[in-house]
């Protein structure tokens, strides 16, 4: 059974049956004037949807869970989710600087499939497949494609660089993986025996909590080594009893539990949202982790806030909020040259802002970002 919507069709369908119009009442609906008739009755429901959003899928195909779909007032045009997880005609609007692959991954993947850009670990990309397709995804180029996967080169490479410590399984989601599959890799690695960390990062516990099957969990703890799970959520309205009951499942498993998320613009970037969230995700038992400066990925830039509007909300944030709940700010930059701390960024010009990697390399990079104040 078919478990997320995936075209605007499937959509209406679901809109009709949450807000038939036997359920609802005139006083109570909130719609564009321009769906309403002469004579002010009700709409159809599958009218909720914008023209923005009935325009707005072109290449990067929908797909919501039905689970996230059901968190979302679709009475609301600006709802954060639905922003998150609608196709808007705005995605069309590709800038020059956006990216196919904003941070590099093609000129650091070693081996097909194998990712690695710091030394004492790497990314695994062994699937594309994702259970939502966010709207701002970095990697929306290759998402739902068939990727070029060589595990047997991989496996190689492991055994030939002892220095790799972690193992970092990314995509797509690692959190769509059948146990089946999850348990091969698990073996199949575990001649690897100089790796310390096993790391999964994955949006499916916040858009999809109960599909992380006991099976799965099961597979996770035969993995040797520390296992962490790097859950990707972007707003308090993601964090439901159900994602509160999977993240103590995993503490009781001994997993180390942290957040990923994106600053976007009309979602969270704004003290008050990003305070409450990072409180929330400690209550449930979640650390923060990162906060990710928006990627130039294509069709992106109406989530993007400038450089000096992210620090002005991290600082704020910074006395306001406990250092426990505080996550690093981050930026990914061009080229596969690799995280750096926000606040560490030296602006030389309004755009121009020079990093310095880990490697002790001097990049420049240009921040797009517009300042809404």
């Amino acid at each position: 059974m078919q478990t997320y919507i995936s075209s605007l069709e499937e959509l209406k369908s679901y809109l009709n049956t949450r807000y038939g119009v036997e359920n609802q009442s005139p006083t109570t609906y909130i719609s564009s004037a321009a769906h309403l008739t002469k004579q002010n009755t009700l709409p159809f429901p599958e009218s909720l949807l914008t023209e923005d959003e009935t325009g707005g899928v072109v290449g990067f195909p929908l797909r919501i869970p039905y689970y996230y779909a059901d968190l979302i007032d679709w009475k609301n045009p600006r709802d954060p989710l639905r922003l998150i997880a609608m196709p808007q005609k705005a995605e069309e609007n590709i800038q020059p600087y956006e990216l196919t692959d904003p941070i590099g991954d093609h000129e650091k993947e070693a081996v097909p499939g194998l990712i690695h850009r710091y030394p004492d670990r790497c990314l695994l990309l062994l699937t594309s497949h994702c259970k939502i397709h966010c709207r701002f995804c970095f990697r929306r180029e290759v998402v739902g494609k068939v990727r070029p996967v060589n595990f047997a080169a991989i496996k190689e490479y492991l055994l030939a660089h002892p220095e790799i410590r972690e193992v970092i399984f990314s995509g797509g989601d690692p959190g769509t993986f059948p146990a089946a599959f999850l348990d091969n890799i698990r073996r199949q690695l575990s001649g690897v025996m100089h790796i310390e960390r096993w790391r999964f990062h994955t949006r499916v516990p916040a858009v999809d909590p109960q599909s992380i099957t006991a099976q799965w969990l099961s597979v996770v703890e035969k993995f040797i080594g520390k296992k962490i799970i790097v859950i990707h959520t972007d707003h308090p309205n993601e964090l439901t009893k159900e994602v509160a009951s999977l993240v103590a499942q995993l503490l009781q498993k001994n997993i180390l539990v942290l957040s990923q998320s994106v600053l976007l613009k009309g979602v969270n970037a704004d003290v008050e949202t990003l305070k409450n969230f990072f409180t929330q995700l400690v209550a449930v038992g979640i650390k923060p982790y990162y906060l990710h400066h928006l990627d130039q990925a294509h069709g992106t830039s109406h989530f993007r806030i400038s450089i000096v509007e992210g620090k002005n909300i991290f600082t704020s944030l910074r006395g306001n909020l406990s250092s426990v709940c505080m996550p690093e700010y981050v930026l990914d930059l061009p080229g596969g040259y690799g995280k750096v701390p926000i606040m560490w960024l030296e602006q030389i010009s309004p755009q121009q802002y020079k990093a310095r990697t880990f490697e002790g390399k001097e990049v420049l990079y240009t921040d797009q970002g517009v300042t809404s104040f």
